[in-house]
């Protein structure tokens, strides 16, 4: 549908943002979701968001702010998580939430040592709002730096759920990282923002919409 130029002479946009997750590719669905929040924050910003998945993406974007002077504003999300994300997702909080919701085996990859670094959506979107006011054209991470255990987590939704699951352990994937934490040290510095909600308090508050989802439709969990 064009390029950025033909998009900020057509809509007459002051700015645009790209944003790119952490992975290098998504689940299709996961990408349509992600556009739909996009359109959220595109009426409430008045902007255009440009959701990526390549590492080239950074860099056409810097080469349209350099060439072309269109205003431009890059973050790296990472782990994200919080209500109204889909219980089927295949997401370790979203599988983790609904087996223990239901009263299955929570199931995890691995012995669970492998830590990963979870940033509820609040936090999330506070950063890249934050980041679309500020005068930085250079990507920059938001995310939540603290992390956790696979095992640890499944750990902290037991307890929130209050469940009486079990833990049913299955192969390691051979591509599955060990860690996963992102370096907010720019966003603290630019932007003085960090995450503020921590992982268990995420935890609790994205529960109930889990529980609503369930009561509503037949969720199950997504594994490999």
């Amino acid at each position: 549908y064009g390029d950025l130029r033909d998009l900020h002479k057509e809509y007459r946009l002051q700015r645009q943002m790209c944003i790119r997750d952490s992975l290098s590719c998504l689940d299709a669905k996961l990408r349509v979701d992600m556009r739909t929040e996009l359109k959220r924050l595109h009426d409430r910003l008045k902007a255009t968001f440009v959701y990526v998945t390549h590492d080239q993406a950074e860099a056409m974007t810097m080469a349209y702010h350099r060439s072309h002077g269109v205003d431009t504003r890059i973050v790296r999300i990472f782990n994200t998580y919080g209500p109204r994300m889909r219980p089927g997702d295949g997401r370790v909080i979203s599988n983790f939430i609904v087996q223990a919701v239901r009263g299955d085996p929570l199931t995890i990859y691995g012995d669970g040592s492998q830590t990963r670094s979870f940033c509820y959506v609040d936090d999330e979107v506070a950063g890249i709002y934050r980041l679309f006011h500020a005068d930085r054209t250079d990507p920059i991470n938001i995310g939540n730096p603290d992390e956790f255990k696979v095992s640890k987590l499944a750990q902290i939704i037991l307890e929130e759920t209050e469940s009486s699951s079990g833990i049913k352990t299955l192969r390691l994937p051979e591509d599955d990282p060990k860690v996963r934490q992102p370096d907010i040290m720019i966003a603290r510095e630019i932007l003085g923002w960090q995450p503020e909600i921590g992982l268990r308090e995420g935890i609790r508050r994205t529960i109930p919409f889990f529980k609503e989802q369930l009561e509503l439709y037949d969720a199950r969990p997504r594994t490999i």
